[in-house]
């Protein structure tokens, strides 16, 4: 199973037609909305509440797995409770990050995470990294982002313990894939290399196939598209 954590004024469902490209390589892949940091959150969206979220991708990764367990579900005895992985954009990376390294909101369910344009934004009463081991972690940011500085992911991916990957998205903006309020964008050159890294990534550490780091490497290193370290 895969959680998506969804970006400040988003909402699982906006993030569609990029989640359903996972879904289709072969993984449950669960989009909470989140109450207050969502778009149309009563009194508009609240950043401050990124605090909280590691908890929420807590109570969704138990309801998923209770559900699950009955034979009624679409998804019955279909995930895996020791292989679930973490993806995040924006405010969903850093809830992400918070929920798998940061020792305020530990997840030790989460098995792999993926930082999409995030940051290390504080925690409560909580430190970064400090784990032994942590999970594998795959750094995706534009370097152009003219949101959150592509010197954030540059932190993060120095930060983290190994097994790490850091993928850099050449001239791409905040969100460099395509959502389903942009029905008439033209799909952008980016995408393709999210989708395929992420998977190369979850098939490593999540499904436990060796040879998908090299699939990995291949797809993140596009020439005028993006790059990744460790090559």
């Amino acid at each position: 199973m895969v959680v998506f954590a969804h970006g400040n004024s988003s909402n699982g469902a906006d993030n569609e037609p990029l989640l359903r490209q996972w879904a289709a390589a072969g993984f449950v892949v669960a989009a909470p909305t989140f109450p207050l940091t969502s778009i149309g959150a009563p009194g508009g969206d609240d950043v401050g509440d990124y605090v909280n979220q590691p908890g929420d991708v807590s109570f969704v990764i138990s309801q998923v797995l209770q559900a699950s367990t009955k034979s009624t579900a679409p998804y019955a005895r279909a995930v895996d409770p020791h292989r679930i992985g973490l993806i995040g954009h924006s405010l969903g990376a850093i809830t992400s990050l918070g929920a798998a390294y940061n020792s305020c909101c530990h997840e030790p369910r989460i098995s792999a995470v993926v930082a999409i344009d995030g940051i290390e934004l504080p925690y409560p009463h909580g430190t970064y990294f400090v784990g032994n081991p942590e999970p594998p972690l795959l750094v995706i940011h534009g370097s152009a982002d003219q949101t959150i500085p592509f010197s954030a992911g540059q932190k993060t991916y120095a930060d983290a313990q190994p097994p790490k990957f850091f993928v850099t998205l050449v001239g791409a903006p905040h969100t460099a894939f395509h959502q389903a309020n942009q029905v008439d964008s033209p799909r952008a050159p980016w995408e393709p290399v999210i989708v395929a890294s992420v998977t190369d990534f979850f098939d490593r550490y999540l499904k436990g196939e060796p040879g998908r780091l090299e699939a990995l490497r291949a797809a993140a290193s596009v020439p005028g598209v993006s790059t990744i370290d460790p090559r």
